[in-house]
């Protein structure tokens, strides 16, 4: 038991680790939208739809930084063998069971704008472009980050909840 608690403790400690460097040094993509409104005016709603998808997407990336980083500090306790680092590491989890569903719903109308602000934008450069079928491979993704988050988040709360995990926590 002791060497499992190292191991996911360890993991979740880099995985963390990783995942706040990553967010840290992320870059926005307003930049290019804003370029994109001077190419593409006829397409300036749907694309307007979209920065406010792209903003709601930093702020995203922003709770994350701040999700792992509690993910983080749970993960150093749990390997320290304390007790508020597997209620913390659980609480993560159960948090991480919603980010699924938050984030699955934020990615598939994201999915829906970009092809919206796309279709448009081909018209009016006279392409016709035809979006307004779901996307197989956007679903299927979606549908593949969801469980991505999910198997973790249940693996993880099945495994602090063991009672011989509990009696080696100080």
């Amino acid at each position: 038991m002791s060497r499992s608690i190292r191991l996911i403790g360890w993991c979740s400690i880099i995985g963390s680790a990783i995942i706040i460097v990553f967010n840290l040094f992320s870059t926005s993509t307003t930049s290019q939208l804003y370029s994109t409104f001077n190419m593409f005016p006829e397409a300036k709603e749907g694309l307007n739809a979209l920065s406010e998808l792209l903003f709601y997407s930093r702020i995203w990336t922003i709770y994350s930084t701040i999700y792992f980083s509690f993910v983080l500090i749970g993960s150093i306790l749990f390997v320290q063998f304390r007790l508020q680092g597997r209620s913390i590491l659980e609480i993560a989890c159960w948090i991480g069971c919603l980010n699924a569903f938050i984030d699955s719903v934020l990615s598939y109308i994201s999915m829906r704008q970009m092809e919206i602000a796309i279709s448009t934008a081909m018209k009016g450069i006279g392409m016709s472009m035809r979006l307004d079928y779901i996307n197989p491979l956007g679903i299927t993704t979606i549908i593949i980050g969801f469980f991505i988050w999910i198997i973790p988040c249940i693996g993880m709360i099945i495994f602090l909840r063991k009672p011989e995990l509990k009696a080696l926590m100080k």
